[in-house]
């Protein structure tokens, strides 16, 4: 039973362990999903507990936030953050090159956070995202969740679809190792399915359902994050990417053609972006270098004389990073600044 301070709005759903409802918060005025479990039913509180305890350690823009727990002689209730919107079943091979871009971008993000917590989250799927309120893609339900990269495991926790090839091995062994890899096989599911829609059978234990083949390449996305994408289904876990990884990588892919370059010189501020894409700077020794942005990166194409990049000889094909300095080392040495714009992902 909530607490005075809680408000009975309405059910929300019927679990394993008990229900879900919505309740308001009347001291902060903010609607909550409680879930009761009845203690006396339940068959194992300690696995309740520990959901409590990894959710409790997760703080992300892209998790859901644990708020309030209370534990009575009868019953737990687990205050949690209402999301309002739905998860992400109906967008199932719905999605524009935009919206794989975006909802990819913060799945991986609560993922690389849940990661950094040290958990393993176990279930990712499209069921186990929803939108709150504003529109912002949140991860939820830890029922199964572990610690520990890698962590020793006899359950085959997961749906079938979803789970890596290496938590099949429960067919023959009596326990397998499981590390973060196995939740990013998960996610490359869930982003194929996002893509693509129809059912999967990636790990090749999926029955009644052929083996899949990634189609990710048909996205038309860059060479780098179609590479990422498709070694998200590999068979072996370390040839999969981190959550991090992909997160960077999704986040360069949104942003791309944004960046605005600011070359500093004697002769006043010269900027390269997407509509003025090169640069040639030349100093008065006649020594020059030619950048080009490329969209992601503002490269080095061409050098003329000894042109250094914070001390270190350019060389065609360096990149520039977000600051350094353009150092033309000739009979009457000269510098150039640069730095780049920093664009913020906006969804």
């Amino acid at each position: 039973m909530a607490s005075e301070r809680y408000k009975y709005q309405k059910h929300l759903d019927n679990g394993s362990y008990g229900s879900v409802a919505l309740y308001s918060d009347i001291f902060l005025d903010r609607n909550v999903a409680v879930k009761t479990i009845n203690t006396s039913t339940a068959d194992d509180i300690d696995s309740i507990l520990e959901e409590v305890k990894l959710l409790k350690s997760v703080y992300s823009k892209h998790v859901v936030n644990l708020y309030d727990v209370v534990h009575t002689p009868t019953s737990i209730d687990i205050y949690q953050e209402y999301l309002s919107g739905e998860d992400l079943v109906n967008k199932s091979g719905k999605c524009s090159k935009a919206e794989i871009l975006s909802l990819g971008y913060q799945l991986a993000f609560g993922l690389s956070d849940i990661h950094k917590s040290g958990i393993c989250h176990r279930d990712i799927k499209l069921e186990n995202a929803k939108f709150d309120a504003q529109g912002v893609l949140k991860i939820f339900d830890f029922g199964v969740s572990r610690e520990g990269d890698p962590h020793q495991t006899q359950n085959g926790f997961g749906t079938l679809e979803y789970r890596a090839p290496e938590i099949y091995k429960l067919h023959s062994e009596q326990s397998v190792t499981v590390s973060f890899a196995a939740d990013i096989f998960s996610y490359g599911v869930t982003m194929h399915k996002l893509a693509f829609g129809g059912a999967c059978n990636f790990s090749g234990y999926v029955p009644k359902v052929p083996q899949s083949a990634p189609l990710f390449a048909h996205l038309g996305l860059s060479v780098t994050l179609t590479q990422l994408l498709t070694k998200t289904l590999s068979y072996n876990p370390e040839d999969r990417p981190t959550a991090e990884e992909l997160t960077y990588h999704l986040g360069r892919e949104i942003t791309q053609g944004w960046h605005t370059g600011s070359f500093v010189t004697s002769s006043g501020t010269h900027f390269v972006n997407s509509a003025n894409p090169t640069a040639r700077l030349k100093s008065q020794s006649n020594q020059a270098i030619t950048i080009y942005y490329n969209g992601f990166d503002f490269v080095v194409q061409e050098v003329e004389g000894d042109v250094y990049l914070n001390n270190q000889s350019a060389k065609p094909g360096n990149i520039l990073h977000q600051a350094c300095v353009v150092t033309f080392d000739g009979e009457q040495r000269s510098f150039v600044s640069f730095s780049s714009s920093h664009p913020e992902i906006v969804l």
